[in-house]
């Protein structure tokens, strides 16, 4: 026989994290923010859509062990410190899907009264995108790090359900870029490798464009960055191929940084060019030293 028992033992689940509690109801809100244009001499105003606001979301959760029997207290306790913590984490929502989302309120209702005494849990959550400063991933027009942004690709992946491209040899963008470290930085191999990771990080951003949801904003934003950063990578590996060696003796004793400074290299040129010369901080005049002219 159905009735109140079964529906209420039958509720649909949010999902915050790794956590999950029984949901009596949920609600969000979203919006666009509109810039006011305003014309002399002309009544009202026209208005641009500068894009859509992010989702406010409230749900309702039930921590009543008449549901399940871990939900008082164990499971209660693990949703309180999660919301105490402040951070970012995925939210499995029954309609929005999966997105990036960061607490923004909550409140606890103890009714004993009634029949089914427990605790409801009231959250709301505010749309967001990952945090720069937790996963360390720096903004484009500062340095592009293709280690930093593989680990973060694959945390946003995995947050909003994408798998790694098959093909990519790896289980992760993090270890194909890993890899690509033990290349030798002016190698064929080594730029032909990062183009091939950069390829299946367009096939991600493919993907996100394909389903057109702007949840999944930060997950081709990061692939396009990760894109970037590997060719930046492969053209300056490829046109150091290119670049004139020149070879001169030394007259003095100097460091092998210094030298680098004295010809216009990078510390690492100058050892990449020389480095079965370096034994020591120091390096002694007569000795003939690589460089790039």
């Amino acid at each position: 026989m159905s009735g109140a028992y079964d529906w209420i033992g039958n509720l649909q689940e949010i999902t915050w994290g790794a956590l999950t509690a029984p949901c009596i109801e949920t609600s969000f809100d979203g919006g666009h923010d509109q810039a006011e244009r305003k014309y002399p001499y002309v009544d009202g105003a026209a208005h641009d859509n500068t894009g859509r606001t992010p989702y406010s979301i409230r749900a309702t959760l039930v921590f009543n062990n008449t549901i399940a029997s871990d939900l008082l207290p164990a499971r209660l306790e693990k949703w309180l410190d999660a919301l105490e913590n402040g951070k970012i984490d995925g939210l499995s929502h029954p309609v929005l899907g999966n997105i990036f989302a960061r607490v923004m309120t909550w409140s606890a209702t103890v009714d004993p009264s009634k029949d089914r005494g427990g605790i409801t849990l009231q959250v709301t959550w505010a749309e967001s995108f990952f945090d720069p400063t937790e996963l360390t991933v720096r903004l484009p027009g500062t340095e592009l790090s293709p280690k930093v942004y593989g680990k973060a690709l694959d945390q946003a992946m995995q947050l909003t359900g994408y798998e790694v491209p098959e093909g990519l040899g790896f289980e992760s963008f993090e270890l194909a870029v890993n890899n690509l470290g033990t290349l030798p930085t002016q190698s064929l191999d080594y730029s032909r490798e990062a183009e091939r990771i950069a390829g299946y990080a367009d096939t991600v951003s493919l993907q996100v464009a394909v389903k057109d949801l702007l949840r999944d904003v930060p997950v081709e934003w990061l692939s396009e960055c990760l894109t970037m950063g590997l060719r930046a990578q492969a053209a300056t590996g490829a046109s150091q191929n290119y670049r004139n060696v020149q070879q001169i003796t030394l007259p003095n004793d100097i460091s092998l940084d210094a030298f680098a400074k004295l010809y216009g290299n990078t510390f690492e040129d100058a050892l990449g060019l020389n480095a079965g010369l370096v034994t020591g901080p120091i390096i002694k005049a007569g000795t003939s030293l690589a460089f790039y002219g």
